[in-house]
């Protein structure tokens, strides 16, 4: 069970007893900046995929992304990352590149601008992750914690 909500508020005690472990993870603005830049280019690799295109996001919707505050934490960067990319797709379907600026982002505020670079995702390349991932470098310790 996945929720952004206070499970304490929203969920029933007799089921909260039933499930066994409990599991806090930082909503997307309050992890550290790679991580969150790791998880949008996952998403907008996903999407690359999807479309079959290559996906060059500006630096402002990069910096826009990245400091997202809302309730719906990572569902609701998906869901603005798919229609964004889906308004760009109809204004440049015949492209082999679809690029993608600060007029096809639906976002209800815009953040202070902050330079993290362009991003440019190829389909058809292999993702790879940063070597100093957070996500990573939880794994390594949980394995060896494992052992």
């Amino acid at each position: 069970m996945a929720t952004t909500e206070n499970p304490e508020k929203v969920l029933l005690t007799t089921f909260l007893r039933r499930v066994p472990v409990h599991v806090k993870l930082p909503d997307f603005a309050s992890r550290p900046i790679d991580e969150r830049l790791e998880l949008l280019r996952y998403i907008f690799y996903q999407e690359a995929r999807r479309i079959n295109r290559k996906i060059e996001v500006d630096k402002y919707v990069v910096s826009t992304l990245l400091k997202i505050k809302h309730p719906g934490n990572i569902g609701y960067l998906k869901n603005i990352i798919k229609v964004s990319c889906a308004a760009a797709y109809r204004d440049q379907e015949n492209s082999d590149v679809i690029k993608l600026h600060l007029n096809n982002i639906m976002v209800e505020e815009l953040p202070t601008f902050a330079e993290y670079g362009n991003l440019l995702i190829d389909p058809n390349t292999v993702l790879e992750r940063s070597g100093n991932s957070l996500i990573k470098k939880s794994l390594l310790s949980y394995k060896k914690i494992a052992k």
